[in-house]
């Protein structure tokens, strides 16, 4: 009920839930938990109370069925990082409170929102599991096709000697069955929630590198204290991956997408 509550009041229509939920009688859990879910997808609250009662009766309103595929086109971006940034935050919150969620035997751990506070210092930051920085990119020109990196015009030998810790954006792709996936370094199979700070530390380290800072005991001469970050327990899962490159962002983007549509009923 806690992160719930404190997730609603942070994405949504604050005042007017409060009065309902602590004025309106005795709410279901269900309820909480649907609007909840809606608030997430920018739903007003009249709209969400529309579709409270529409559920009910087992139908479906137009304001959800027009803001889930808004939601989801947005979130399927291979710019998502570029274009819906706070779309990607929203949904990169929502997932680590619902970890915290099913802690505990179900029962929940309360959820750390200071990340989500505009006047914490710290801050909040979507970090790139696998660097930005070092994904090639094939760009067309009039000499034809030329390797760049990061949207600069770098050439593929003038980057360091340490070619091998590159990805070429072509790879971030997977199959599944017979669907071929495709995504990108900026798309959601590729983002996770930080705190500012944390990914400041990161800078443009390897995944390995970043991997080790991430759990590696503090008061040691690259952690001076445990990172900030790892409360986020869905964070803490992408990290705990043995390997992320171009086919784990794409599984990733992928898998993300299928349980947005089956958590909406989809």
């Amino acid at each position: 009920i806690y992160n719930r509550i404190g997730a609603i009041i942070r994405v949504g229509d604050k005042d007017s839930f409060i009065q309902w939920y602590f004025g309106g009688g005795n709410i279901s859990m269900a309820d909480l938990d649907r609007y909840y879910r809606l608030a997430f997808l920018r739903l007003t609250h009249k709209e969400i109370l529309e579709e409270l009662l529409l559920k009910q009766q087992k139908q479906e309103s137009e304001a959800f069925k027009n803001k889930y595929a808004e939601r989801l086109n947005e979130l399927s971006s291979d710019n998502l990082y570029n274009d819906y940034a706070e779309e990607a935050f929203r949904l990169l919150l929502r997932l680590n409170i619902d970890e915290d969620i099913k802690q505990e035997d179900g029962k929940g751990r309360r959820f750390d929102f200071s990340i989500w506070d505009r006047n914490d210092s710290r801050g909040r930051s979507l970090e790139h599991i696998f660097p930005k920085s070092k994904v090639l990119h094939k760009e067309k020109s009039n000499n034809g096709l030329r390797e760049i990196v990061n949207g600069k015009g770098d050439k593929l030998q003038s980057l360091p000697s340490d070619k091998e810790n590159y990805i070429a954006r072509c790879t971030c792709r997977c199959f599944i069955g017979n669907k071929r996936i495709s995504a990108s370094e900026h798309s959601i199979g590729n983002l996770v929630l930080l705190y500012k700070d944390d990914n400041s530390s990161f800078n443009d380290s390897l995944f390995s590198d970043k991997k080790g800072l991430f759990f590696k005991a503090p008061n040691s001469k690259q952690v001076k204290e445990i990172f900030k970050s790892r409360h986020l327990l869905h964070t803490i899962y992408k990290f705990a991956n043995s390997k992320w490159a171009g086919v784990e962002i794409a599984q990733n983007k992928y898998q993300t997408l299928k349980d947005f549509k089956e958590y909406y009923g989809k």
